[in-house]
């Protein structure tokens, strides 16, 4: 009882001591802490909703009320790696390790600052003090060997490698490292005996002999690479690691069909997460031509399904494979089975919108968009598309609350967005007769893009059609000509912007490159070829043109009746 009597009067002592060395009062100093634990609870708030200035701003206020703070040097140190401020994070890690030298989350944290920037140097200490900590943990002892081989000190590495085996026994990564040192010192014998000798210790282990086959790999030695495995194949037939290796020696013979075989073969294999497999498959793309990886994606997406018929990412991705071979349709019922799996796969509710809208499947992407957006409301690539389903079909009034929503959820800094969006808005105020507000959308997409052939061209059509601004219209058009030449629909714009001025031998000239460029010739550039030759005087070839474009515009049910008017009159109307 007299101890504690004792304690008491010292922390009070104590208490008075700094108190009276700061100019605090007792009540001063129990201010402060409630304020530090309210700094404290605010800034982790604002960590959890991503909110970093206020968080950095409290924590900050937190470290100049209390210097000893840790969780708040801690706090600011994790902001700071965030924002990549590498020296601020190495400072604020550092100092809190120095007032709470065995929290080991903090030391951990030095590991990765160090790691990030390459300073082998300054990460060993740190990794000796951890292992001080942690004794008995061997992944912080290979993570000091290994840093040793990324500084270069090969010898010292070998001795820790050598010293982990007699602390913990056989490890797999204990030979590994040994022969990444034999390989760094250009010893690739000594490296091919450390694998063996790892085999003969474990050998019903199929690691070994996977390490033996890439290390010939890295030798560039397919054919023995290929000779071990397939002496060990039936030995370990569920190892997927054994046809993954195989196919990447096959690669490097050159030989794609036998790599396909080993890639198929691992992918049906249901014990290999569809994870790795999904990667793989990526990497096809890194490892072959285009056309030639889309070939095996395609195989390898139809062995992924069969082998995960519950994965709706499986059928998500064969989706995009079979869009990238311009297989719409197919594409698009691959999407709708990811979504019959999991509704809520958001990136893919937008895919399916954009394909069909590309197919021209309108009213269909009309429902499905608005059922996209009960599901989640205000996704601008939604609206967007949403809006292209009812503009492209004509429904102008229904697509602009679309559009111009997409518009008021975009990204700032998402410029190809905008830039779609912009675009859009211009086409659409248009066809709405707002002409003032379309210009503003067009110059704001231009201001994104001053490229954009596809806009430039609308923007100066629209412009020719209003007798506005035919300066700039001719100029828009010329350049998106410059941009995409051999464009019809382009060289068509042009002709009747040079037309609108006047200047009907130039038009004529573009409007029968127009013609010769158009794999399809519209009634709209014919009748425009019309309009051409009457001004130039030729009233009969003049006929003949808007004859063709009124047969080819009720082929299509479009409007004929300035066609005929035009014909039944023998003259221009506007």
């Amino acid at each position: 009882m007299r101890y504690m009597v004792i304690t008491i009067l010292t922390c009070m002592f104590a208490l008075s001591s700094y108190a009276q060395q700061t100019g605090l009062s007792g009540d001063e100093t129990t201010v402060d802490s409630i304020r530090i634990k309210q700094l404290y609870h605010q800034a982790l708030e604002e960590v959890s909703i991503h909110d970093f200035i206020n968080a950095k701003k409290h924590f900050t206020q937190i470290i100049n009320l209390d210097s000893t703070h840790d969780e708040a040097l801690f706090g600011l140190a994790k902001i700071y790696f965030s924002e990549k401020k590498f020296e601020e994070t190495a400072d604020m890690a550092e100092r809190a390790t120095k007032i709470d030298p065995q929290n080991l989350t903090y030391w951990i944290a030095l590991t990765d600052i160090y790691k990030t920037t390459k300073d082998y140097s300054a990460l060993l200490p740190v990794l000796d003090r951890i292992i001080q900590l942690k004794p008995e943990e061997i992944n912080f002892y290979l993570d000091k060997a290994y840093t040793f081989v990324l500084n270069n000190e090969y010898d010292q590495a070998l001795a820790l490698y050598n010293k982990i085996e007699k602390k913990f026994g056989d490890d797999e990564r204990v030979y590994s490292g040994r022969k990444l040192v034999y390989m760094k010192q250009e010893k690739p014998q000594k490296a091919i005996q450390e694998i063996k000798g790892y085999i003969q210790k474990n050998p019903d282990l199929s690691k070994g002999y996977i390490m033996l086959a890439t290390l010939y790999l890295d030798l560039k030695e397919p054919k023995e690479s290929l000779s071990i495995l397939e002496q060990v194949e039936d030995s370990f037939p569920d190892d997927v690691y054994i046809p993954l290796t195989k196919a990447d020696a096959y690669q490097q013979l050159k030989q794609d069909k036998d790599v396909l075989i080993q890639l198929k073969k691992a992918f049906a294999n249901s014990t290999f997460d569809i994870e790795p497999k999904i990667r793989i498959l990526l990497n096809v793309f890194n490892d072959f031509p285009k056309e030639q990886a889309l070939v095996i994606a395609d195989a390898l997406c139809v062995v992924l399904i069969d082998t995960h018929p519950e994965k709706a990412n499986a059928y998500a991705l064969y989706g995009d494979i079979l869009l990238q071979q311009r297989k719409a349709e197919e594409a698009l019922l691959q999407f709708k089975k990811a979504l019959q799996i999991d509704p809520k796969l958001d990136m893919v509710r937008e895919q399916v919108l954009q394909t069909e809208v590309a197919l021209g499947k309108y009213l269909e992407a009309q429902t499905d968009g608005k059922n996209t957006l009960i599901e989640m409301p205000n996704r601008p690539v939604a609206l967007l598309f949403t809006g292209y389903a009812f503009l492209l079909d004509k429904k102008y009034e229904e697509a602009r609350p679309y559009l111009e929503g997409a518009l008021n959820n975009a990204d700032p800094a998402n410029s190809q967005l905008l830039l779609q969006i912009y675009s859009s808005l211009g086409d659409l105020y248009h066809a709405l007769a707002m002409h003032d507000v379309s210009d503003i959308a067009y110059e704001e997409a231009l201001a994104i893009d001053s490229n954009n052939s596809y806009i430039l061209n609308n923007y100066a059509y629209y412009l020719a059609l209003r007798k506005e601004n035919l300066a700039k219209a001719a100029s828009y058009s010329k350049k998106s000509n410059e941009i995409n030449p051999g464009n019809s629909s382009y060289q068509d714009t042009y002709a009747w912007v040079l037309f609108q001025q006047g200047k009907y031998a130039e038009a004529l000239n573009w409007i029968k490159e127009a013609l010769e460029s158009s794999e399809n010739v519209s009634a709209t550039l014919l009748e425009h070829h019309g309009d051409i030759l009457f001004k130039l005087g030729d009233q009969a070839a003049a006929l003949n043109q808007w004859t063709k474009a009124r047969k080819l515009a009720i082929a299509n049910g479009e409007d004929v009746d300035k066609l005929n008017k035009k014909i039944n009159n023998r003259t221009y109307v506007e």
